[in-house]
């Protein structure tokens, strides 16, 4: 008896139509493009893999990307414009950030001034160092505003891999969580993309997102090839991104 190997399907044929609420799309504000024209050519490409939707998500990091609401939507505006410009507009285009949990996260918070996924989402990232020490204050601050926490790649905080008692702690708090579509590979290392396939397995996730900077990651993410296991395990992330944010 013959048998049948199931064939692998590129991750772009299940993006298509999907929303992307993690990606470093705006030039000159942190780690992503540099200039407005790299920017351009990021967001076309990305259009041309499938996704019709973005939310642009700068760093706001305190130390190394000191951004504000206000410097992060002019540059957004700009971008946004020159898109126009060019007949390039996604479907979906709007801007929040990826907020460092750092020492100036809490006056942020305070201050109830934050670039959201949406009316409640506010996406966040630990450093990959080590966990903040008053992670669970913070997120419990978070939930007392009314803010949904979506912790970026989880996988990738390598401190997790060995206790991750503390993202089931999370999760039962109800923090959300969204996997990098680069984890689905191991562009990030074997021991991160074996963590994102076995929270992926648990059902830790909620949402898949890029985190594209460059074109080196769409390179990559255009190669990714997934099984049919795992097909099943994202399809779903995807639609519930969509679902919510689009």
């Amino acid at each position: 008896m013959l048998t049948i190997l199931q064939k692998k399907r590129l991750l772009p044929e299940l993006l298509q139509n999907s929303m992307d609420i993690h990606c470093h799309l705006i030039h000159d504000i942190d780690d992503g493009p540099k200039t407005l024209d790299d920017s351009f050519h990021l967001v076309k490409r990305a259009m041309g893999l499938g996704i019709t939707g973005f939310i642009a998500t700068p760093h706001i990091m305190a130390d190394m990307y000191p951004n504000t609401p206000q410097n992060i939507s002019a540059q957004y505006d700009v971008l946004k414009q020159h898109l126009m410009e060019k007949d390039c507009l996604p479907k979906v285009f709007k801007v929040a950030a990826e907020y460092m949990v750092d020492d100036n996260f809490e006056t942020q918070l305070n201050d109830k001034n934050l670039l959201l996924l949406s009316d409640r989402y506010v996406l966040i990232e630990f450093p990959f160092i080590q966990i903040p020490m008053n992670i669970e204050f913070i997120i419990d601050s978070l939930f007392a505003l009314e803010y949904i926490p979506v912790l970026a790649h989880p996988e990738r905080y390598r401190y997790f891999h060995e206790h991750g008692d503390f993202l089931t702690l999370l999760k039962q708090k109800g923090c959300k969580f969204q996997i990098n579509a680069l984890s689905l590979s191991t562009y990030y290392g074997n021991s991160i993309h074996k963590s994102a396939m076995q929270l992926l397995d648990e059902g830790f996730y909620s949402f898949l997102g890029t985190d594209i900077h460059n074109q080196l990651h769409l390179d990559k993410l255009s190669e990714i090839k997934v099984r049919k296991s795992t097909e099943k395990l994202i399809v779903p992330l995807i639609d519930n991104t969509r679902n919510i944010f689009a």
